[in-house]
């Protein structure tokens, strides 16, 4: 029985350290676009731009409601950006703040200006208390450059290549399930962009991994991104 208290956010998401990266169009303009946001205020102990939990960003919903949040606790630091000579991130501690950030800067910060590139996301629950310093260095050790994705695809097309048609669906299936279930990696990174239809994929990446990270907490080593998916289709279906 696991009985270790799991590490979320005071906005009650489970703790999961996830990085975005942007590709910078015009440095000068992003942080005109900073300054025009309430939200947003300069760290210069830490070098950093922080996304608070007011004012534009006080709409955004999260597990536990902006009201049910104790006032000594405010103001919560949403998001911090990061602007460095060969790198800008903003790095956040929940999956769901990532998502909410995605939508929400990208209808703050126009794509002539910085523009989203990929995400890097921690495979893995963690247990409370957490020792934090302010950047979340420590949790994703070093960080691989983007893969280029699979392409499954070109896979079940030379493996169907000469089948019959009523083979075909079987032989696709298995070399997706085959991929499915594959151990993903503890520190995973794929691009990522900020139209309706990548943000849902980018979300869907994160309920499916957030899925697993949780399995593997309760003990359940074996639980896949086969699994998950089998488990979320069956959902859907039912409703």
């Amino acid at each position: 029985m696991n009985d270790r208290d799991l590490a979320s956010t005071i906005t009650g998401e489970v703790f999961h350290p996830v990085r975005i990266y942007y590709k910078i169009i015009n440095s000068n303009k992003l942080i005109k676009c900073f300054l025009a946001l309430k939200c947003m205020t300069y760290d210069a102990l830490h070098n950093r731009w922080v996304w608070l939990y007011q004012r534009e960003a006080k709409k955004i919903k999260f597990r536990v409601p902006y009201s049910a949040i104790d006032k000594k606790h405010h103001p919560i630091v949403l998001g911090s950006f990061y602007i460095k000579n060969d790198e800008t991130y903003i790095e956040f501690r929940s999956f769901e703040r990532a998502v909410a950030a995605l939508q929400f800067f990208g209808k703050n910060i126009p794509k002539n200006v910085a523009e989203v590139d990929n995400a890097v996301i921690v495979n893995k629950c963690f247990e409370s208390p957490i020792e934090f310093s302010v950047g979340l260095d420590a949790f994703f050790g070093e960080i691989a450059p983007v893969a280029p994705p699979e392409d499954i695809m070109d896979r079940i097309e030379q493996a169907v290549e000469g089948l019959d048609d009523s083979k075909r669906p079987e032989v696709a299936f298995s070399i997706i399930e085959e991929s499915a279930k594959q151990p993903l990696p503890k520190v995973e990174r794929f691009p990522v962009h900020t139209n309706d239809d990548d943000i849902m994929s980018f979300k869907l990446k994160l309920i499916l991994r957030d899925a697993i990270a949780l399995e593997h907490w309760k003990g359940n080593v074996d639980y896949t991104l086969f699994d998950a998916m089998t488990i979320l289709t069956k959902d859907l279906v039912k409703s």
